[in-house]
């Protein structure tokens, strides 16, 4: 199964954020990107996170995943990017 989620960012995503999110993405047996202007990275990768830092509060980013726990792997990562 594959989906799909855009979020817009209630802040941006600085170093800390990426590690929680890389941490939290590998929970997940799916693949799971995530885009901003044109720019994909696996979202369980630390290394591919270190040029990402650009995403800013207010703007859009988009979460994909692709596996069997792909649904509950876009909703975890929606609600952590919504409570903080």
């Amino acid at each position: 199964m594959k989906k799909r989620l855009s979020i817009t960012l209630r802040r941006a995503l600085e170093p800390e954020r990426m590690r929680n999110i890389v941490a939290k993405a590998n929970q997940f047996d799916s693949y799971i990107l995530i885009e901003h202007q044109n720019v994909q990275i696996n979202a369980k990768s630390r290394l591919s996170t270190f040029g990402f830092f650009g995403a800013k509060q207010g703007e859009t980013i988009v979460i994909s995943a692709a596996g069997a726990d792909a649904e509950e792997a876009l909703e975890d990562l929606r609600s952590f990017l919504a409570a903080e």
